[in-house]
């Protein structure tokens, strides 16, 4: 426990620090910007706009994230009162899955622990060109397996499983990831058919526990922001901005009418999540459906995939869907 709040403390510690140093460094460039186009200027007057315009901006962000806590405390405190369906169509769970040998026997499990009905449920593992054995792990535990020559990337996997999958429900999973309760998959599936215009559902995803390093903490604070407070909010609205590919189920009609998953961008999840919206399908979230993945083990570990893939799509927004 004492380690826990060390490592949340030092990440605060940290992000304060951060915090400060773009406050320096935005001064800085200002007070040398000024000081080029406009030589004999007062440096006070420009540190005075710097501060003021950084307190203003600083209040503003206050503000919404303020907002944003208050309606996930309501529809937190909301939650459970709806009493869902029990339905129990076919699922077919698609998992791309590369190099993961080491960790998509615990995935398998945890599906087998789920206390979905087992002969509704269909296991697909894309083995995306992998050099190890996670082919045949997935074989020994009974899911239906499709193998790439080559590394095609995870969106042509995707595509393929999709192809593959018969339920009318197809849930995507990351292989690294597993299911943190019995009753995720009833859960999520449930959700799905709540309203009728719902197409898509995700539930949380929390990062596995590991060693407590400084890395995994941050990580922690970023999915309790997009999961636990961010789909909160956004499920009041109908549409998920990001539909994570890790842990969503979609109604099979939607995907199979697609003529292909999207691949012109890095974030495809954010692409699907766009098509479902223009296709005026509601996406939601389901508190009650867990999974955990690993964290990143190294700094040096990319982190623009996020980012710099929901930007491409904004960029090719027109075209997305059509």
């Amino acid at each position: 426990m004492r380690r826990k709040i060390a490592s949340y403390l030092s990440a605060f510690i940290i992000s304060s620090y951060l915090v400060y140093l773009d406050y320096t460094m935005l001064q800085y460039v200002a007070w040398e910007t000024s000081r080029f186009l406009f030589p004999g200027i007062e440096h006070y007057p420009v540190y005075s706009f710097v501060r003021y315009l950084f307190y203003f901006t600083g209040a503003f962000i206050i503000l919404v994230y303020t907002a944003y806590f208050i309606f996930y405390i309501y529809f937190r405190s909301s939650e459970g009162a709806t009493k869902y369906p029990r339905l129990y169509p076919k699922v077919s769970i698609v998992v791309p899955a590369y190099n993961e040998g080491i960790n998509i026997e615990r995935l398998l499990e945890s599906i087998y622990y789920q206390d979905y009905p087992f002969n509704l449920v269909e296991v697909i593992v894309v083995d995306d060109g992998s050099l190890d054995a996670t082919a045949e792990i997935a074989s020994s535990w009974g899911a239906k397996v499709i193998s790439h020559e080559t590394n095609l990337g995870k969106a042509k996997a995707l595509e393929d499983g999709i192809k593959a999958a018969t339920g009318d429900v197809i849930v995507t999973m990351d292989a690294d990831s597993y299911f943190g309760t019995g009753s995720s998959l009833r859960y999520l599936v449930e959700s799905l058919y709540t309203k009728p215009k719902i197409g898509v559902s995700t539930g949380i995803i929390r990062i596995a526990p590991r060693k407590g390093h400084l890395l995994e903490k941050f990580q922690e604070i970023e999915f309790l922001h997009s999961f636990e407070v961010g789909r909160r909010v956004q499920s009041y609205l109908g549409w998920l901005l990001v539909v994570p590919g890790a842990f969503s189920a979609f109604k099979s009609y939607f995907l199979k009418r697609l003529p292909s998953v999207p691949k012109d961008t890095l974030a495809e999840d954010f692409d699907l999540g766009m098509i479902a919206y223009r296709a005026g399908l509601d996406s939601v979230f389901e508190p009650n459906a867990i999974v955990y993945t690993y964290s990143k083990t190294s700094w040096r570990e990319p982190t623009g995939r996020g980012s710099g893939g929901t930007m491409e799509a904004f960029r090719l927004l027109p075209s997305i869907g059509t």
